[in-house]
């Protein structure tokens, strides 16, 4: 039977976090806007982060140490139902899309709703010890491993949004943009490893191994073989024209994206000019958010459209690679253009022709009349690097591809 001094707070415990993670499963895709004279959140879910991964290790160590105390066990869940997580709660609601970036708002829900629910599996362990009879006995290793494995969760729910919060949204945005280059990265470096001829070798042992009748070490009676059968290194060849001609735009795709990333998301993201905002770490521009967001979704899609190259390139879909690579290109350009003038021209809704045309106008530069920086100049050069390089199927491969031959 559960200790009656602890019923009711552990109740009141599961319905709070029952309600939050609902509140959070039902949030609207734009979120609410908070008043523009708020302060920032950012720094109370660091605090709240901090605090609650605190009072974890302390409602550990009572669960598992005996004798167990119902009474220190419900002054901790109190602190944590009348001020924590409500504030965690508080905090999440508040950093909406239209404050921190889509991704940036996304992140802290996932991670908030991680950290109740991860919580609310401790304090059904809590409730676990209190039914057990035995306050003064040492509790089993089951129940130990359990709670061990139950705050170390929460532990790292704490830390993840911690982190979250004192990097703030710049470094959020690196961190991501450095992960999706890093999965840019290995799969060029797959397609520049992957032997076309390796390919050909592969499926033909599969060939006589599931079609034929005669193992390949019993060759046949050359009158027997038809013309198709009689190996060919054409194929092969377009193969690796094909590949060699994709490569020549993926290479250049992740040395673009570095430097956009060295250059102007580690670089120069401006604090909030409102006043407000001062108290946050790293607050960004309101009016640079939705680049923000745009950058991390073109980048993303980027590596999903590099994975996509090198499955077409296997399957020998000459036509697709192409494509696909040219989409993958356009992608880069776009992010490449969209930091082009820097984070001090405050973006407008022009077209990205009248953008062009108003640089062009003003000798190409950063734009907006000010000082072209050495940062703009590595932007230029890495705008025209990947402008360059064109998408033009090879052709060997464009002949096969008219007679489908490569599929």
């Amino acid at each position: 039977m559960a200790d009656p001094k602890l019923i009711p707070t552990l109740d009141t415990t599961f319905n709070l976090l029952d309600r939050f993670v609902s509140s959070l499963n039902s949030l609207p895709p734009d979120g609410t806007t908070p008043p523009p004279d708020s302060p920032s959140p950012l720094p109370l879910v660091s605090t709240c982060a901090a605090t609650l991964r605190a009072q974890t290790t302390k409602l550990s160590l009572l669960i598992i140490t005996p004798p167990f105390t119902p009474t220190a066990i419900s002054g901790i869940l109190s602190s944590l139902n009348d001020a924590v997580l409500p504030s965690l709660l508080t905090a999440a609601l508040l950093l909406t899309p239209s404050t921190v970036t889509k991704a940036y708002s996304l992140e802290t829900v996932s991670l908030t709703k991680a950290t109740l629910r991860d919580l609310r599996d401790l304090a059904r362990l809590v409730e676990a010890r209190s039914k057990d009879g035995k306050p003064k006995a040492e509790p089993t290793s089951q129940l130990k491993n359990d709670v061990t494995a139950a705050t170390g969760k929460i532990w790292d729910d704490c830390d993840e949004l911690k982190k979250l919060a004192d990097d703030g949204i710049a470094g959020f945005v690196v961190k991501k943009a450095e992960q999706y280059l890093d999965l840019i990265k290995d799969a060029v470096k797959e397609i520049e490893e992957w032997d076309p001829e390796e390919d050909e070798d592969e499926d033909e042992h599969g060939f006589f191994n599931d079609e034929q009748d005669t193992p390949p070490s019993l060759p046949k009676d050359p009158q027997e073989m038809s013309p198709i059968s009689t190996p060919s290194s054409q194929p092969t060849q377009d193969l690796h024209n094909l590949r060699s001609a994709v490569l020549k735009i993926l290479t250049r795709i992740p040395q673009s994206l570095h430097v956009v990333i060295a250059q102007r998301l580690k670089k120069g993201l401006p604090p909030s000019s409102s006043s407000s905002s001062s108290s946050s770490p790293h607050p960004i521009n309101p009016n640079h958010l939705l680049t923000l967001d745009t950058l991390l979704s073109r980048i993303s899609q980027t590596s999903t459209c590099i994975d996509d190259v090198a499955e077409r390139l296997y399957t020998h879909d000459a036509l697709g690679a192409m494509l696909t690579t040219e989409k993958a290109r356009a992608y880069v350009v776009e992010m490449v253009e969209s930091v082009r003038r820097g984070w001090d021209v405050k973006p407008t809704r022009a077209s990205v022709a009248d953008a062009d045309g108003a640089r062009a106008e003003e000798g190409g530069g950063g734009g907006g009349g000010r000082e072209e920086t050495k940062e703009d100049r590595y932007i230029e050069r890495a705008l025209e690097w990947i402008k360059s390089v064109g998408t033009t199927l090879p052709q060997q491969n464009a002949d096969l591809q008219s007679r489908g031959t490569v599929t």
